[in-house]
């Protein structure tokens, strides 16, 4: 993220990491999972007024280790 991010907490209680510019970010999906059924994260970037997930191995989701990716 770079110096200067901001950590945010979103209504959820989820964890957000947002970089100094405001157009990148990591968004932990931990408490709130809803539609998925694991706790993952996403890469996002701001890019023409919305946020975009990077793809990883064609999945918009990352996973730890030894979570199933439902």
């Amino acid at each position: 993220m770079g110096e200067g991010f901001k950590v945010i907490v979103n209504d959820a209680g989820d964890l957000v990491l947002l970089s100094k510019d405001g157009f990148r970010k990591i968004r932990f999906d931990i408490l709130r999972l809803d539609p998925h059924l694991s706790p993952h994260m996403h890469l996002e970037k701001f890019i023409n007024g919305q946020w975009k997930s990077f793809k990883h191995r064609g999945h918009k989701q990352l996973y730890p280790k030894g979570v199933p990716k439902q």
